[in-house]
């Protein structure tokens, strides 16, 4: 066997537990900071991707008289990509016996040929049956709320039974399982059905050539105007953060906080190292010094 080969793994023997120790926090180290690495690249491009592809609005926009609002001319403007009226209701649904929380129920003009915020299908068809809505899919991981299911659902002071006859995916919503709220989605006359409120009155917007939520809201400034010329006067503005998830800063806070405790780990690892040689090198100071005689007497 080689001899500085032979040297070193006996080096490295004398003290097989610190050697073992060492070599140990090394790879959690090394593993640590790799995983967390990939685990960046992979979440935050995944998130992202899922996100831009409901084709997010960038401007929500509410009026008692959006009635007025030819939909088609107003698509044509330059300014605007694609528009669509996408009713909300906030309610109360029965998630398991006794147990209420929010509801966002959304009245949808058409599932398939939704131009903004588009909904994937998930389970049984992506359009529901006439009275009926179509369940976000992590909503199920809080309830017992599954298609075929009634959940009774609270309107005011009633209380009426609305059966679930699929499921679906929008990937633009925050999870229910962090937020403790269900996402549900119908048609327009079954929105009104269940809520007894008129329909076309949000109008969600999605923008031509904007790259901020500055951008968007000068924007938002011209339509404001150009409506109230027309008589329609919106009574909110909603401008949602610029193509990025609710939750995307959440994932990269908590992606910051395992990449320090990686970094940290790996930086153990390696001061253990530098450690242990230095040991190493400690205990044989006197055989360096020692050089080898030219010739054998």
């Amino acid at each position: 066997m080689n001899m500085k080969f032979t040297k070193v793994l006996r080096d490295l023997t004398i003290n097989p537990k610190r050697t073992i120790l060492v070599v140990f926090a090394l790879f959690m180290g090394i593993w640590g900071a790799g995983t967390v690495s990939v685990s960046y690249y992979i979440l935050t491009k995944d998130l992202n991707t899922n996100f831009q592809k409901t084709s997010p609005a960038h401007l929500i926009l509410k009026s008692d008289n959006l009635s007025k609002l030819n939909l088609k001319e107003f698509i044509e403007k330059p300014e605007i990509e694609n528009a669509e009226f996408r009713d909300f209701s906030f309610e109360r649904i029965e998630v398991n016996p006794d147990v209420w929380i929010p509801l966002f129920l959304y009245g949808v003009e058409s599932f398939e040929n939704a131009s903004v915020a588009k909904i994937f299908n998930q389970t049984g068809k992506l359009t529901p049956k006439k009275g009926s809505i179509s369940f976000e899919r992590d909503g199920k991981n809080i309830s017992n709320i599954d298609i075929g299911s009634i959940p009774r659902v609270r309107i005011g002071n009633k209380v009426i039974n609305v059966p679930v006859s699929s499921i679906c995916f929008d990937p633009a919503q925050a999870p229910a399982t962090q937020d403790h709220m269900i996402y549900a989605y119908t048609d327009k006359n079954t929105y009104s059905e269940i809520t007894g409120k008129e329909t076309n009155k949000r109008l969600i917007i999605r923008l031509n050539e904007v790259y901020s939520q500055n951008d968007v809201k000068n924007v938002s400034e011209k339509l404001i105007q150009q409506f109230e010329r027309k008589g329609i006067y919106v009574n909110k503005v909603d401008i949602p953060l610029f193509n990025e998830h609710p939750h995307q800063w959440q994932l990269n806070t908590i992606l910051f906080v395992i990449g320090i405790i990686g970094f940290l780990a790996f930086l153990m690892g390696a001061v253990l190292v530098s450690q242990l040689m230095k040991s190493i090198m400690a205990n044989q100071v006197r055989q360096i010094g020692i050089e080898p005689s030219e010739q054998a007497s």
